[in-house]
């Protein structure tokens, strides 16, 4: 396995997600197991400095909470500077999103609502709405 691939997905609990395989993060071997693949990606942009970012984060973990169990992958993309973009678009391209990066992805303070699949953008929600409107809006794409 590439070294690349293994830096990048960082690993929970030392497994990594590639094309909907466990990875061993260490050896680079796969698991043999699948993991489930997600119905909807959750993508938040945001940056320290920015007062809009500061305002929906505070409604992450509610919204969060609300899904628990529902199958919305959650991703959280740092734009605060020049090194978390690298390690942010990074990411994106791991997960065959790199078009939605350069489009959307470098944008502050929303939360993109991205079908897996096609890697199109279902809603982009910014940070005037509320835990519950964020919820709403993310089980109507369900």
């Amino acid at each position: 396995m590439d070294r690349k691939w293994m830096s990048l997905c960082g690993g929970l609990g030392g497994l990594a997600l590639l094309g909907g395989a466990a990875v061993n993060v260490a050896t680079g071997q796969s698991t043999g197991s699948e993991l489930p693949q997600a119905d909807l990606y959750a993508i938040h942009t945001s940056a320290d400095w920015c007062p809009h970012c500061q305002k929906i984060n505070a409604t992450i973990p509610d919204v969060h909470a609300a899904l628990a169990d529902k199958d919305v992958l959650f991703l959280d993309l740092d734009v605060t500077n020049k090194q978390a973009k690298h390690q942010s678009a990074l990411h994106v391209e791991a997960l065959g999103l790199d078009s939605f990066f350069e489009t959307s992805g470098r944008k502050h303070g929303r939360l993109y609502l991205v079908r897996p699949s096609s890697g199109e953008v279902l809603e982009t929600i910014t940070s005037s709405a509320t835990a519950e409107e964020i919820v709403a809006t993310i089980n109507a794409a369900i």
